[in-house]
């Protein structure tokens, strides 16, 4: 088995804009066509922001504004993500209930309640077809996103709870799920076609590299590299850090290459071969908490986040010539799209407050303030083999 030695290079970027919030953000999607950007709140609240140079703080700076916000869960909003139009809106809370509303005015359209566990949610995956949602039980719940109805699903895949949902390139049906100490692949109509061995050690999160390679996190500070013809074991690893990989993602550079972007307890985003187990480049998010999610806006920028702030980062994709961009800016109905989408965002503002959704009994789940949470992640963190960061650290919120 192969391991590598990680890089010592130090990083030299700086963040295009920066946000900080005064509540700790457990979810936060991106538009795929527009300056926007939607955040889950532990407070219950979800918030609309749209950022870019049209929107300048006190000193001229690129900033970010809200759009719209509401209390949408009782408890804490556990996950939020766009449909792949943009259009659409899921959210779930930990009341596990999932709700679909229109992304531009935060309206909810529909809304479906999980019976199939009482565990708290912590993923939410969109699909063209479906919506898929796991749980701390690792449970994993499939949604028809047209009507909100559950289709299927499947109980303990893993023993412990879900930490990521990856869709597989061979169909609209197989997915791969990450839990306690396994990697298991999925076929949503059909249930778990397979789980791999023990792999010793806490799996984060996971992503694709290309169509033959997969990357998965783990909490000891390597990624794991494996086949996508079947995830049995691991074939080699990237050691990255001393602490855990929180977060992986696909670059958008080259379909072709094994390149990811990995985000770490210590604060830093790497991006790696794991193919040649090289870290190509680095950037630091903060020094002092990890980085528990990663993105690439619509510009190919990446974004990063944890708990207290999102980053976004300077275009890390350029298009090789003018014909390619005229093609993505000025080519038929996505265009007009996403013009429609940005002129309707800027006649909303002021921002407004939604009416709050019907949420019962409110005052009896307490919001805890960020030293508890901080505190309660330190307790949960005790406990031997379970490195989980971010949300699903917080068992009980």
């Amino acid at each position: 088995m192969a391991y590598f030695r990680k890089s010592t290079e130090k990083p030299a970027h700086k963040s295009y804009l920066k946000y900080t919030y005064d509540d700790p953000l457990f979810g936060i999607s991106f538009h795929p066509s527009a300056n926007y950007f939607v955040s889950g709140l532990s407070t219950g609240q979800v918030l609309a922001h749209q950022y870019g140079d049209d929107i300048l703080d006190k000193d001229d700076k690129p900033s970010v504004s809200t759009v719209w916000q509401t209390k949408r869960h009782k408890g804490s909003c556990r996950a939020v993500v766009f449909d792949r139009s943009g259009d659409t809106l899921y959210s779930i809370g930990s009341d596990l209930v999932v709700k679909k509303a229109d992304s531009l005015t935060g309206k909810v359209t529909a809304k479906h309640t999980l019976t199939s566990t009482k565990a708290t949610p912590t993923l939410l995956y969109a699909t063209e077809n479906y919506l898929l949602a796991g749980c701390e039980d690792s449970t994993l719940t499939v949604f028809d996103p047209r009507t909100m109805s559950s289709t299927h699903s499947y109980s303990k895949i893993h023993e412990d709870s879900m930490t990521s949902i990856v869709a597989l390139e061979t169909n609209k049906y197989n997915f791969v799920t990450t839990g306690s100490t396994t990697v298991a692949e999925v076929d949503i109509r059909k249930g778990v076609i397979r789980v791999s061995d023990d792999q010793e050690d806490e799996v984060l999160c996971g992503c694709l590299a290309n169509k033959k390679l997969a990357a998965f996190g783990m909490s000891e500070g390597v990624v794991t590299v494996w086949n996508t013809n079947g995830f049995v074991d691991q074939q080699s690893r990237v050691r990255l850090s001393d602490e855990s990989v929180d977060c992986v993602i696909q670059a958008p550079d080259d379909d072709e290459e094994p390149i990811i972007y990995a985000g770490a307890a210590d604060g830093i985003i790497r991006k790696v071969d794991i193919k040649k187990g090289k870290v190509l480049d680095k950037w630091i998010h903060t020094k002092v908490d990890e980085v528990t999610w990663l993105d690439f806006d619509y510009q190919y920028r990446l974004v990063s986040a944890n708990m207290e702030t999102v980053k976004l980062w300077e275009p890390q994709l350029k298009l090789e010539d003018s014909e390619e961009e005229e093609e993505r800016t000025d080519s038929g109905s996505d265009n007009s799209e996403w013009e429609d989408f940005s002129d309707a965002v800027a006649k909303s503002t002021p921002a407004p407050v939604l009416k709050e959704d019907k949420i019962e009994s409110e005052d009896e789940h307490e919001q805890p303030s960020r030293k508890k949470l901080r505190k309660l992640k330190k307790q949960n963190q005790k406990q031997p083999k379970k490195a989980i960061k971010g949300i699903a650290a917080f068992k009980d919120l």
